[in-house]
């Protein structure tokens, strides 16, 4: 299963450990010249659910009997 980055709602962070120094515009148009110790960076990003080899094989020796669930024997 795949989904794109801008359908997803998912984002990824990044952290900044520099600083950084820009002109900020509010939304009401009020610019400031800002200075950033650090920062944390979100952006869009992609989703992809897939599933491994060894989980399918699990599955497939589960659904055909090869895989028994029960009490454990430690040792």
């Amino acid at each position: 299963l795949y989904i794109p980055a801008n359908e997803t709602g998912k984002n990824t962070h990044t952290y900044l450990d520099t600083e950084k120094q820009a002109n900020v515009t509010d939304y009401m148009g009020n610019t400031r010249h800002v200075i950033s110790k650090s920062a944390v960076h979100l952006s869009k990003t992609d989703f992809t659910l897939s599933i491994s080899r060894g989980f399918l094989d699990f599955l497939y020796n589960l659904l055909n009997g090869y895989v028994f669930i029960g009490a454990t024997t430690w040792g």
